[in-house]
């Protein structure tokens, strides 16, 4: 759906290949249990840029606001789910000692796993809540990732590529806005809601699941981008 959007939007801004900037700092959250955040963010890039798609990463400058900088209490409670973790695999063994030592009758032992399922969940939960969400040297890991997959290649079918990625000076939010004010971009993929308000622009607010979402301060925006869709499309529209 959003592809074929982004697509019709492009034509209308003369675009041989729309060109979608993605604010890499806010995906990378999105992808924050995967088990290796930089090859998922990859992974997304390259779906976009074999539907057509011309995806320009956007990544945070070195120097960031006060109000993006990791914080003591950040800190702190890093280390506090951290502990948490230790302790509930801790647990977690010693359930699983007496699964094989103990002579549990048949409601023990379902207690005894059901409570382990249970420490298991909350221990995984601890463990993603410990670590960090954006990896560090990030602009560098996906230049490395995206040049090792050729993703910079054009699709030979399609047309799309995934970009250079882009370092903002500061927040990548001015860096994608100002492309969708001089219109060298048809829509952002990005959760923060500014750069809807700044740029007055389209933005796929939600983006997992197969599922996409499109955001925009002006209603008639996302009406007209919806009619570019077939009528077969399960496409709703809702105001806020």
């Amino acid at each position: 759906m959003a592809d074929i959007i982004c697509k019709e939007l492009g034509k209308k801004l003369g675009m041989a290949h729309p060109e979608v900037v993605f604010d890499i700092s806010n995906i990378v959250y999105i992808f924050s249990k995967a088990s290796s955040k930089t090859e998922a963010v990859v992974n997304h890039l390259v779906k976009w840029g074999d539907a057509g798609i011309v995806d320009i990463p956007v990544c945070d400058g070195a120097v960031r606001p006060v109000s993006k900088q990791v914080t003591n209490q950040r800190i702190a409670n890093g280390e506090k789910y951290r502990i948490k973790a230790f302790k509930l695999r801790t647990e977690i063994r010693k359930s699983k000692q007496r699964l094989h030592r103990e002579r549990l009758d048949a409601a023990e032992r379902t207690a005894l796993l059901k409570a382990i399922k249970k420490k298991e969940s909350n221990c995984k939960r601890n463990e993603t809540l410990s670590k960090g969400k954006v990896p560090k040297n990030l602009p560098e890991e996906l230049r490395r990732e995206l040049s090792d997959c050729a993703a910079h290649c054009a699709n030979p079918a399609t047309g799309g590529r995934v970009g250079e990625v882009v370092v903002s000076e500061f927040e990548a939010d001015a860096l994608m806005c100002h492309k969708l004010l001089a219109g060298k971009a048809v829509m952002a993929e990005t959760k923060d809601s500014d750069i809807n308000i700044i740029s007055g622009g389209i933005t796929i607010s939600s983006f997992t699941k197969g599922k996409f979402e499109l955001s925009c301060i002006t209603a008639s925006k996302i009406q007209d981008a919806m009619k570019f869709l077939s009528n077969e499309s399960k496409a709703v529209f809702k105001t806020a």
